[in-house]
């Protein structure tokens, strides 16, 4: 249902934007990993670090995917802005 959401949310904003003649732009990252401000280890660090810790329940998700820093997607949303 996540998934579902997501697609749902951007298809509303695009329709939103063309109705309204507003310049729109859409960035999906992967997983988002990087510094963290919690007290605690975020699930997605977990999983970044899964090759490392040999975590091989997160690593599994991994595998199969990509992962951005969250460095790298704020100079993204920046350069495209």
């Amino acid at each position: 249902m996540y998934f579902v959401s997501k697609t749902l949310a951007e298809k509303a904003a695009w329709d939103y934007a063309e109705e309204k003649g507003l310049d729109f732009i859409s960035i999906i990252p992967t997983l988002v990993v990087g510094p963290f401000i919690t007290t605690y280890m975020p699930p997605s660090l977990i999983t970044a670090l899964s090759p490392i810790t040999r975590n091989e329940a997160h690593y599994s998700i991994i595998r199969q995917g990509q992962y951005v820093h969250l460095d790298d997607l704020c100079n993204a949303h920046i350069f495209l802005y």
